[in-house]
């Protein structure tokens, strides 16, 4: 369920990081941004924000938005809106919602600037590749370990493209990619370090090795970019950590009709 945090106010972009498109449920495509926002009525400014948009969409640091912030179960989320006034919406204001771009004439932006799209694409893997290092450990922060996170990225949301415009099944493979390359966070099959990160992720939390490194292994596989994410983020806080290794506990045991593994160790333990 998600909450109110600022019911209306008046934004500057402060970063913007393109994260591909989705379909849209009503018709086209919709791009997805994530947006630092500056809160030009004095109040709480938002360094992390998920807004979606109709493509084809511009989103540059420095532009002013007015609009709503909900918290959601992932996380912040950006709303544009018109202003009580009457003074219109971001597309009102910068005319990107016409023009050149007008609905029948546009192209996607891949086509029309692909300097740019991979420009886009690029610097929100890096971004996302120091995250995930960050979160793994130093021992994976040397800049070819990070490069090498930044290439799987990269190649998911380009899979995750194809297969949005794919009519012909599974999208074929990457040209030029190696049969022995990496798979992707987020794809079937994880690359090893994912599954490690989570495993160390829920040992911080108190949970048994043995389940943790079980459970690791089954985020990784099954679950969704949003769905680890997710979890990510409630790893970290410590007063939601209890319930979210609870409800990943029983979605590992429904999924798998498995109970997770306990280390046996038969030590007597001084107390």
């Amino acid at each position: 369920m998600s909450e109110v945090i600022d019911p209306g106010a008046h934004w500057e972009i402060t970063r913007a990081n393109n994260a591909g498109q989705k379909p849209n449920s009503h018709g086209g495509t919709l791009d997805k941004w994530y947006v630092g926002l500056k809160n030009l009525d004095g109040r709480k400014d938002c360094d992390d924000a998920y807004w979606q948009r109709k493509a084809p969409s511009e989103v540059s640091i420095g532009d002013k938005v007015y609009g709503k912030l909900e918290k959601g179960e992932f996380g912040f989320r950006f709303y544009l809106e018109k202003e009580p006034d009457g003074g219109g919406s971001f597309e009102a204001q910068t005319g990107s919602a016409g023009g050149s771009n007008a609905k029948g004439n546009w192209q996607p932006e891949s086509e029309r600037d692909p300097e740019r799209a991979a420009r886009i694409l690029r610097q929100h893997s890096q971004e996302m590749a120091i995250r995930f290092a960050a979160l793994v450990g130093p021992e994976h922060l040397d800049l070819t370990r990070i490069f090498e996170f930044a290439d799987q990225f990269d190649q998911d949301v380009i899979q995750a493209g194809q297969a949005v415009n794919s009519t012909q099944g599974p999208p074929p493979a990457q040209a030029g990619a190696s049969s022995s390359q990496s798979a992707s966070p987020g794809s079937s099959s994880p690359p090893a370090d994912e599954a490690e990160f989570f495993s160390k992720l829920l040992q911080d939390a108190a949970m048994d090795a043995a389940a943790a490194n079980e459970l690791g292994k089954f985020m990784s596989a099954k679950f969704s970019i949003e769905q680890k994410q997710k979890a990510q983020r409630e790893l970290g806080e410590t007063q939601a950590q209890g319930d979210c290794i609870g409800r990943l506990r029983a979605a590992y045991e429904q999924s798998t009709s498995k109970v997770l593994p306990v280390t046996t160790d038969d030590t007597d333990i001084p107390f």
